[in-house]
């Protein structure tokens, strides 16, 4: 479902989607928004969140979420009796929101609820841990009039759902939430040796670094490359000239 992006309460035409009491919903959130952060939930219901980004996760239940742009989340809801629901989603500074409709038929509508108060960020929220924590320590190329802003005290806040989400009682998805089913990617076994190099373009006797003497090592970066010293590919031969008559 798509929701779409309207300017206000006063404009929120609700968009339905059927469905029969009982029966399990799929739905996909879509950020399109060119900049703005929504907080999604359906009021009445819980959501169970089985992808992020395309990518699938442990179901994990909750009641909200926040979904930044170009971001996509997959949840499962079950709606029951014949009640309508309101898919609700107030935009991050509370200035307006989009909102949909679950209903067993067409014609039925549920009310929104109103929109949280807007809250500021503070301090910690955009320079980090203020009570002196953990500094970092940055690179010399980190320091001049090029860099706009420098973070001293890094925290380590995932587990935080965000300003205008803390403490509103209502479970909100974060990210240590989200694991992904799929195992890690097995390294790619390295391919069969490549003959030794007949000519070197550099001088350099055939296959055969010059500075270190090493022989080239099989299963480069790119297929067919032969990697050479530390990570470099050996240079392909240039494509002969064609001279047009």
């Amino acid at each position: 479902m798509v929701l779409p992006v309207l300017p206000g309460p006063e404009s929120a035409k609700p968009a339905h989607q059927s469905d029969r009491p009982g029966e399990r919903v799929r739905l996909r959130f879509i950020n399109g928004s060119s900049m703005s952060t929504f907080d999604v939930r359906i009021p009445g219901l819980a959501m169970m969140v089985g992808a992020a980004d395309g990518q699938h996760v442990h179901p994990v239940t909750v009641d909200e979420l926040r979904i930044a742009t170009a971001e996509t989340f997959d949840v499962i809801v079950t709606p029951g009796g014949a009640d309508a629901y309101t898919i609700f989603a107030q935009s991050m500074d509370r200035s307006g929101y989009a909102r949909g409709t679950l209903t067993p038929r067409a014609g039925m509508t549920a009310a929104a609820p109103a929109p949280d108060k807007p809250e500021p960020t503070s301090m910690g929220d955009m320079m980090g841990d203020m009570m002196g924590g953990k500094r970092a320590h940055h690179a010399r190329t980190e320091y001049g009039p090029s860099v706009d802003m420098r973070v001293d005290t890094p925290r380590a806040n995932l587990d935080d759902p965000g300003v205008g989400l803390r403490d509103n009682g209502r479970r909100v998805l974060t990210y240590p939430d989200l694991h992904t089913i799929v195992r890690p990617l097995k390294r790619p076994r390295a391919g069969p040796a490549l003959p030794p190099r007949s000519s070197c373009r550099s001088g350099r006797s055939a296959g055969t670094d010059a500075p270190t003497g090493r022989a080239p090592v099989s299963g480069g970066p790119n297929p067919g490359s032969v990697a050479w010293g530390a990570g470099r590919s050996a240079p392909r031969p240039s494509p002969a000239p064609v001279h047009a008559r």
